[in-house]
């Protein structure tokens, strides 16, 4: 019997953006297991040149969000925020949902690819990971149209959290998405969630879905740091310390508490590095001023990240308190 499976995740390698490596650890594991594998992505940013990151899937399918890029990074200039101000106006008039939601505009063009997709490789299970978590709620529709089942994974809380602009929504928009998540639960067949807190809120509120909801952790390819060199010295005199990775929402006092430390010890023997594609917390000239010691690049590869973060004296993480108890992908990258 053929083991077709479709995997939904709106970012994945060569994607940078890390909500695209938890099914993509796990892809190569499904692979061995005799699954025949087809994905469906948002289109990449960049080129994908090296064809090697799909080895493992038997088809890659590609939908364009139609989101405003405006609305992904905090504005820095007046043009910016005027474009912001535009772009989320415009978002609040045509979605009755969260307008913070990258999937929202999307549900009959996702809906009519997904199901071609189904139906001519013969999907029988579906695999959906949110955020974005339209695309979990996409997922119960097509439970309800066609003969699969479905898995809907949840990488961070829903409506219990302060994330995806869920911390400021109207008590209207609030509410549907509630009820969306209510229907995700309700119709799929099993929910995964990578930490145990995010466990317990379900099982503890939701206990007639108690049966369906199971932690899966994040995992890793050993493969990956097979490569790396561990014996990476830091021959410089300064100590360094380093970062990568999304930058969490809600740690404006952390990080400006990080901008004051740096400037107040601007003369001593140190150097920050934070490799990012999302840092919002301080302006060009704030950056500037600390540019001696602290400096915020864009996000590596895997394997050229690791060799710095070797070659470094320490690795920070900040973690808003909402999410202080969660082991996320970058422990998974530090103690393996």
């Amino acid at each position: 019997m053929e083991k077709n499976l479709l995997i939904v995740s709106y970012a994945f390698p060569p994607s940078l953006e890390i909500g695209g490596r938890r099914w993509s650890k796990f892809v190569p594991y499904l692979n061995n297991l005799g699954y025949k594998i087809s994905l469906l992505t948002h289109q990449p940013k960049i080129k994908v040149e090296d064809k090697i990151v799909y080895n493992n899937l038997n088809r890659v399918d590609f939908f364009n969000s139609k989101y405003p890029t405006v609305l992904e990074k905090r504005p820095v200039n007046v043009i910016d925020h005027l474009k912001y101000k535009v772009s989320l106006l415009y978002m609040k008039i045509i979605t009755k949902n969260n307008y913070y939601d990258k999937g929202v505009l999307i549900k009959k063009s996702f809906l009519r690819k997904a199901s071609s997709i189904i139906k001519e490789e013969n999907i029988k299970l579906v695999i959906i990971t949110g955020a974005p978590f339209s695309l979990l709620y996409y997922g119960t529709l097509l439970k309800q149209n066609l003969s699969i089942k479905l898995i809907s994974d949840f990488r961070d809380p829903w409506t219990w959290g302060d994330g995806y602009g869920m911390n400021i929504l109207s008590s209207k928009r609030k509410e549907k998405e509630i009820s969306y998540q209510n229907e995700v639960l309700k119709f799929s067949n099993l929910v995964f969630v990578p930490v145990k807190p995010m466990y317990d809120h379900l099982v503890i509120n939701y206990k007639e879905f108690k049966t369906k909801i199971n932690i899966l952790p994040h995992g890793y390819d050993k493969n990956d740091f097979e490569k790396v060199k561990y014996n990476i010295k830091n021959n410089n005199n300064n100590f360094r310390i380093i970062y990568g990775g999304t930058i969490y929402s809600n740690l404006d006092q952390l990080y400006h508490e990080l901008y004051n430390c740096v400037k107040n010890n601007i003369n001593c023997d140190y150097n920050i590095e934070i490799f990012t594609n999302d840092f919002k917390y301080l302006t060009k000239s704030q950056l500037f001023e600390i540019k001696k010691k602290m400096s915020v690049k864009k996000l590596l590869p895997t394997k050229d990240f690791m060799k710095k973060v070797h070659s470094a004296d320490a690795f920070l993480l900040f973690f808003p308190d909402n999410v202080k108890d969660f082991l996320v992908l970058s422990f998974m990258k530090l103690y393996i």
